[in-house]
């Protein structure tokens, strides 16, 4: 059984990272994300500003003191550009995708029922992810709800085509095995 796992990890992650590959490569993966205007200007303040420490930044510190005129946000800050699209970044998004994938298809082998129950089984967990930091990233640190949505659907769709491959691959596998009475 830790073979079938281990192979509906592998596919399940594969499928999970092509969707999600796609999706932020696409215009999709822009939603709710805006390009900074007077970037150089921006980007060398926060270079002397930050001390080019990199970090997640929060403004105003002292948001009670500051009071509602002024204004707010969130700033990740990296000295050097991460978006490069590194090969650590992508071999680090599969494997995590394909860990996403292994736990899915343990759970969904816990669960007695056929493709679509399973399929079903593997949405409701993507509902959850997508909800749980996203919805809180919305509700804490206001992003724009375009891209919370965005986000959230990426993360869903993923779970129901990995969970998809992982149903049917659970399905064979089953079929295979012989009956026990």
């Amino acid at each position: 059984m830790a073979k079938h796992i281990l192979l509906a990890a592998i596919l399940g992650g594969l499928a999970m990272f092509a969707w999600s590959s796609a999706a932020h490569m696409s215009p999709l993966g822009m939603i709710g994300i805006q390009v900074m205007p007077r970037e150089i200007l921006i980007v060398d303040t926060l270079a002397s500003g930050a001390g080019f420490r990199e970090g997640l930044y929060v403004y105003p510190a002292e948001a009670a003191a500051a009071g509602p005129q002024r204004a707010s946000g969130l700033l990740l800050y990296h000295p050097a550009n991460v978006f490069a699209m590194m090969p650590q970044q992508i071999a680090a998004e599969l494997i995590k995708e394909i860990v996403q994938a292994g736990l899915l298809a343990f759970l969904m082998l816990q669960i007695a029922g056929r493709f679509v129950s399973r399929v079903r089984f593997a949405a409701a967990a993507g509902l959850m992810v997508a909800l749980t930091t996203n919805g809180s990233y919305a509700i804490w640190y206001g992003m724009p709800m375009s891209y919370t949505l965005t986000s959230m659907g990426i993360e869903f769709a993923g779970y129901v085509i990995a969970g998809a491959v992982i149903a049917w691959l659970l399905s064979r596998f089953e079929a295979k095995e012989p009956a026990t009475s």
